[in-house]
């Protein structure tokens, strides 16, 4: 992912993207909204673990892995793993180029929407 999108993400999620460095990206820029979507539902969680239980969740990276998204956070509670899954999942429909509808394509299987798939093949 482009660092000015890894920028962006940092600033909407700056507890789970704390740190000097940007986050470890290693996807395409089609799921920056997906992974924007899934920071906005989990950076709220991750200040009330904070106030409640002092626990306080990072993200590792975010990559794609067997054409789908694989996050992770240490010190997660249930229902944020549940979130994380639930955008794994949508990962699996989402063009990792451009971030049309897709299904998995391509030599090596990525997750592509028919014009990015064209777009590789040629």
């Amino acid at each position: 992912m482009k660092q000015h999108l890894a920028a962006q993400i940092k600033l909407r999620a700056p507890m789970l993207c704390r740190g000097d460095d940007l986050p470890f990206l290693n996807c395409g820029d089609g799921w920056y909204q997906l992974i924007v979507n899934m920071m906005d539902e989990l950076e709220p969680m991750a200040q009330e673990m904070k106030q409640l239980y002092g626990k306080e969740p990072k993200l590792f990276h975010i990559e794609t892995h067997h054409a789908t998204m694989q996050v992770v956070i240490d010190d997660i509670s249930k229902a944020m793993d549940e979130i994380i899954e639930r955008y794994e999942e949508k990962s699996e429909t989402i063009c990792v180029s451009c971030g049309a509808p897709g299904r998995p394509q391509g030599k090596w299987v990525e997750i592509l929407c028919n014009s990015c798939f064209k777009k590789e093949v040629t």
